[in-house]
């Protein structure tokens, strides 16, 4: 007696017994179990069958343990009951172990079609996710929540369901590991029914005071049941109001035969309608004992009431080698198995039948309800369901479709569609994607009955867990309609959900479709209270605890010892309208007269209905009303205000606290639209916005929960007015805009900043254009400057967009009458353009706020303007010489032998607005005279820029032809072999160039490379000029011009532009003279003498003395003169006096 005792205190010393002495150990177990199924398909022996007898009592020993926890999912993340093997590994250990380990073996043994198949459902999955939107809070409470807390580690909230007892309403709270005052009990577990409205007042139900019984045998007391560790609330479930309360320990132990041998059978206890006794009963215990029969069936891991209480499902999933095995009783009579299921075939081992179960109608006879029992190792391992009348035959099955993912562990029975035929749900918890690593995250399935009683195999909808590990419908729960619109609802738990891993329960709204699969509410742990751990473990829905029609939630948290009870908040489903007059806007009709006429405009009258239907409501509620004009929707605001209320100044949102009744009433509020807007055509939207005003409902409900607006019902409504045109009756304008342009500018120099401009022509051939816009988009370097000469019916206004400066856009009509035709000119100036632009490119577009009849219509609302970009260069050539005068005197023969210097520069400069790439300069140098004799020799290279190189030819008549095409047919010199070029008219000397010195000549040429702007080349020559020689040929003549002659041609510009006419490049010529005077003086003779000179003077002087005294005498020096002083002025040919020095 002790020794059961103290070896069932802890699930790791009960595997203990089961495994003595380590003759197998546990790994070894897990794979024995793999090894025994292929035994069975092989078809061995009784005989040698009876020889896996250890690897089976090994492998009842995991089997015990995740039968009797693994619904609790183990806790997975270190929250589950400890239970594993020799080393005590929690439970969520053995389950990954075996389920995932022999998913990953099995997954990679599907068929290529089915992994597909598979994987194409999680695509489909990731999509639906990413589109759902996120879940909002609708009508479960959060705020009223009542948490219950249980005595510590007993595993409270374990199994949760909801009672009405004689109009007492308690929740059903188990504790499977509570420390009872049964001596002698370690832990056998209790159940708890606690109040809804209060937290932690609770109480434990009595249904068993004593401890374990005992017989006398031959003189000895030995007990025949072990309640320790028996789990007594792991299964708890009411049928409801007035109904039938069941709960089991599934782990409650019985010693059979010689009292030495532990078989697990299982227990369950009976509560009815107002009685204090208790009824017991343990189906197993009636059968055949060993484990291969039904010594190790765990009758109680679930049951099953019928909606009337009279009929009771009780699962054993550890029947016949785990098969499983179900018993049907009849609560009245709990001796009386109405029915049960027999042994199956030996590949129906280990796949857990009766694991979990729910009721439902099934086959269209209504006395009682079917069956649905969950099977989660069947089906090859991928799970299954079985549909069991009321005598134990299978009339219908489902089957998973992942191995290990435990499909069948939770089902419920909800009418979705509200058709009156049940649904069937169906939970997969450790459902997951191991390509993916997200494991465990669950799935949940959706099964639709037809009239004909048959299941839709098209129709199945899936819920996909949010996450990894989440174990998403580890519980499933019928929530009844909780909206109470027409449809049951579903919750389904997520114990390990949340991305804290403290566990989620999700609720679902049916409709007639079926299940809306984005959930309307999520409630995660810590949205409820700190601590909370496994949430969403256990869920009871369904029943209305607080009488406000509205059915309420249960929803246990074990790993906290702790379960929630959730109030529902009643449903306001408000109808509200609203309307505008005059049903059209005549902008023309100026009838409202605001702000003593600062603002006019055409009236608008806004009339505001409301009413609203819903269970459990008062006769009146308030609701906070927001009025908005012109709103384009329920977020955005137009660019242009047009409408506004005149009750304040360009108020167009109001707000208002407005008192509504369940019959519907009306209110009229007064707006009006500005007569000068721009958008013509677009209607007025007015837009009301509305949601309960909780605040007065508290005050005068007294702190009832308070009820929530319908959140299938949009909580704002609108109507649109439509802005009276000339469209004809339908209000419907369809323009047709036409673009084109004329007198564009021919071409664009490049660097230049000269206007550029054309004349934009739009014309609209049908009905009137709204808000006619014409779009320009300037090419890159160019910008807007105005427009000019614009001829239209309306004024026309360009202007740059603010975002865009290479955009400009000009309104032309609002409206553009039909018909009609504008045009303007548009200027613009090239500011910076790009040097690879072969063209500057003007894009075009007229458009409006009414589209077009046809598609084809808005082919000619598109124009392109093209200007050619070109390049002219442009230079100039300049000359200097020093010295300008040379001065031979050939009488002194002295200086006439001295050589004299002589330097002609050439500077040329690039005057354009374009850069040049290549430049030829030629001077022609008269370095010899015609006869061959030395003239202006040269002194040195040319002098130039460090980057140019020139070259030097000297012209022989040996030569001549070979230079004369190549240096100087371009030349404006005139120079030619057989022609001389005549002096210049005007001129006082002989000219002499190269022309002059026929087939002699220095010809410089200079290769220039590139030149921007403004640079400028020179080059200085520098010679030694012999007179001499001079003399000796040219002394008929006083003066002689020595002239050289400079000639520049562009020969190419660094742009690839099509427009560039070489032939317009420019040839500059000028020349540098430098002028030779020869002076020839005669011999000196003998001088005047000095006294000669003197008596020539002194006789000149007396003869003017004596002349002087001959006038004076005369009296030439005494004329007559008038007594006034005037002056004559001549005007028109006649004299007058004037009397005045000052002349007007």
């Amino acid at each position: 007696m002790s020794q059961a005792s103290d070896q069932d205190q802890d699930p790791g010393l009960e595997l203990e017994q089961f495994w003595p002495g380590g003759t197998c150990g546990c790994t070894s177990s897990i794979h024995a179990n793999m090894d025994k199924k292929a035994l069975w398909n092989t078809g061995f022996s009784p005989a040698e069958r009876s020889k896996t007898e250890c690897r089976r009592s090994r492998s009842f020993a995991l089997e015990e343990s995740l039968a009797g926890r693994e619904k609790a999912g183990g806790g997975g993340y270190g929250r589950g009951p400890r239970m594993g093997c020799a080393s005590k590994d929690s439970a969520s250990l053995f389950v990954h172990e075996l389920h995932f380990h022999d998913t990953k073996q099995r997954v990679r043994e599907l068929s290529q079609e089915t992994q597909l198949k598979q994987l194409m459902v999680v695509a489909v999955t990731i999509v639906l996710v990413l589109l759902t939107p996120p879940a909002v809070a609708f009508n479960v409470d959060l705020k009223s929540a009542v948490v219950h807390e249980g005595p510590e580690n007993s595993m409270f909230g374990y199994a949760v369901a909801q009672h009405i007892d004689q109009s007492t309403n308690w929740v059903l709270i188990g504790a499977p590991r509570y420390q009872t005052s049964q001596p002698r009990v370690e832990r056998g577990g209790a159940v708890f029914r606690c109040k809804t409205d209060s937290p932690n007042s609770c109480q434990e139900v009595p249904f068993d005071n004593t401890g374990n019984n005992y017989v006398n045998d031959r003189g000895r007391d030995v007990y025949i049941e072990e309640k320790s560790n028996q789990w007594l609330g792991s299964t708890v479930q009411s049928s409801g109001e007035n109904g039938v309360i069941v709960a089991c320990a599934p782990r409650y132990v019985y010693f059979s035969d010689t009292y030495d041998k532990r078989e697990p059978i299982g227990m369950c206890f009976l509560a009815k309608t107002s009685t204090t006794k208790y009824e017991r009963f343990s189906p197993c215990r009636r059968g055949e004992s060993n484990f291969n029969n039904q010594g190790y069936c765990q009758a109680g891991v679930s049951a099953a009431l019928s909606k009337d209480g009279t009929r009771l499902l009780i699962g054993a999933p550890g029947s016949w080698y785990w098969q499983g095995q179900l018993f049907n009783y009849d609560t009245n009579d709990n001796r009386n198995v109405i029915s049960k299921t027999p042994e199956g075939q030996p590949y129906e081992d280990d796949t857990y039948m009766g694991y979990a179960s729910a009721v439902g109608e099934f086959d269209g006879n209504d006395e009682y309800e079917e069956y649905v029992v969950g099977i989660p190792k069947g089906g090859n391992s991928t799970g299954m369901i079985e549909i069991y009348a009321q005598n134990m035959s299978v009339i219908g099955s489902m089957k998973g479709e992942q191995i290990g993912s435990y499909y069948g562990s939770a089902i419920a029975v909800v009418d979705l569609t509200g058709d009156g035929f049940d649904d069937i749900i169906v939970g997969a918890p450790f459902f997951g994607n191991v390509k993916s690593d997200a494991y465990e995250s669950g799935r949940v399935y959706i099964y639709y009955q037809t009239k004909k009683r048959k299941f839709k195999k098209h129709k199945v909808d899936i819920l996909n867990g949010p996450s990894s590990q989440s174990r998403f419908g580890m519980a499933l729960s019928r929530l009844g309609d909780i909206n109470y619109d027409g449809y049951e609802d579903l919750c389904v738990g997520a114990p390990y959900g949340g991305e804290d891993k403290l566990g989620a329960i999700y609720l679902y709204h049916g409709s007639n479709e079926g299940i809306i699969t984005a959930p309307t509410q999520v409630i995660h742990a810590k949205d409820i209270a700190p601590g909370l751990s496994a949430f969403g473990i256990s869920i009871s829905g369904g029943w209305d605890q607080d009488f406000n029609e509205y059915p309420d939630l249960l929803v246990g948290a074990y790993s906290s010892d702790k379960a929630v009870f959730f109030r529902s908040r009643p449903v306001v489903k408000v109808t509200a309208s609203i309307i505008t007059s005059p049903t059209k806007i005549d902008l023309k009709k100026e009838d409202c007269n605001v702000f003593g006429g600062k603002d006019k405009g055409p009236c608008l009258s806004i009339s505001s209905c409301f009413g609203y239907s819903g269970h459990g409501l008062p006769d009146f509620l308030h609701l906070d009303v927001t009025w908005t004009l012109d709103a384009k929707d329920n977020t955005t605001r137009p660019a242009e205000q047009r409408a506004f209320f005149t009750n304040g100044d360009n108020v167009f949102t109001m707000k208002s606290t407005e008192k509504i009744l369940r019959e519907q009433t009306c209110e009229v509020i007064e707006a009006y639209v500005k007569g000068d807007i721009i958008d013509k055509l677009s209607p007025i939207t007015v837009m009301m916005e509305f949601e309960l005003n909780q605040e007065r409902f508290m005050a005068l409900s007294g702190g009832e929960l308070q009820p929530i607006l319908d959140a299938r019902v949009p909580l704002y409504t609108s109507y649109t007015t439509e802005i009276k045109n000339d469209c004809g009756d339908d209000n419907i304008c369809y323009p047709d805009l036409h673009v084109t342009t004329i007198g564009v500018t021919r071409s664009h120099n490049i660097g230049t900043t000269s206007n550029l401009e054309f004349i934009i022509v739009v014309e609209n051939n049908n009905e009137d254009s709204y808000n006619t816009k014409v779009w320009i988009t300037l090419p890159p370097g160019v910008v807007y400057d105005t427009i000019t000469n614009s001829r239209s019916p309306v004024p026309i206004s360009c202007g740059r967009l603010e975002s865009d400066n290479k955009m400009v856009v000009c309104d032309i009509g609002n409206p553009m009458k039909g018909n009609t035709m504008a045009e303007f000119t548009i200027n613009s100036t090239p500011t910076n353009t790009n040097d690879t632009q072969d063209r500057l490119v003007f894009l075009l577009f007229a458009n409006s706020s009414n589209i077009e009849e046809k598609v084809e219509d808005y082919n000619d609302n598109h124009y392109s303007v093209e200007i050619p970009v070109t390049a002219v260069p442009e230079i100039s050539l300049e000359a200097k010489v020093s010295p300008e005068y040379i001065v031979l005197n050939t009488t002194n023969q002295q200086k006439v032998k001295e050589e004299r210097s002589v330097t002609h520069a050439f500077q040329l400069r690039n005057q354009g607005t374009c850069a040049i790439n290549e430049t030829i300069l030629q001077v022609l140098w008269p370095s010899h005279d015609i006869k061959g004799t030395a003239l202006l020799s040269l002194d040195g290279d040319p002098l130039v820029d460090s980057n140019t190189k020139c070259k030097v030819d000297e012209i022989t008549p040996d030569n001549v032809e070979k230079y004369k095409d190549r240096w100087w047919k371009d030349s404006s010199s005139g120079i030619n072999r057989n022609g001389r070029k005549g002096k210049d008219e005007g001129t006082s000397g002989k000219k002499i160039d190269c022309s002059d010195t026929g087939d002699y000549c220095t010809v410089i040429q200079c290769h220039i490379g590139y030149m921007k702007p403004s640079s400028v080349f020179d080059i200085t020559i520098k010679s030694i000029f012999k007179p001499l020689p001079f003399l000796k040929n040219h002394e008929s003549t006083d003066m002689y011009e020595i002239t050289s002659v400079a000639s520049a041609k562009v020969i190419s510009v660094p742009y690839d532009f099509k427009a560039v006419d070489k032939s317009k490049f420019a040839v500059v010529n000028t020349d540098a003279v430098t002028i030779v005077h020869t002076d020839k003086l005669k011999p000196a003779g003998k001088g005047v003498k000095i006294w000669v000179i003197a008596l020539a003077i002194t006789a000149g002087v007396l003869l003017l003395i004596l002349l002087i005294l001959l006038l004076w005498f005369c009296g030439f020096f005494k004329r007559k003169r008038h007594e006034d002083e005037g002056y004559f002025m001549v005007k028109n040919g006649q004299s007058s006096y004037i009397d005045s020095k000052i002349v007007d």
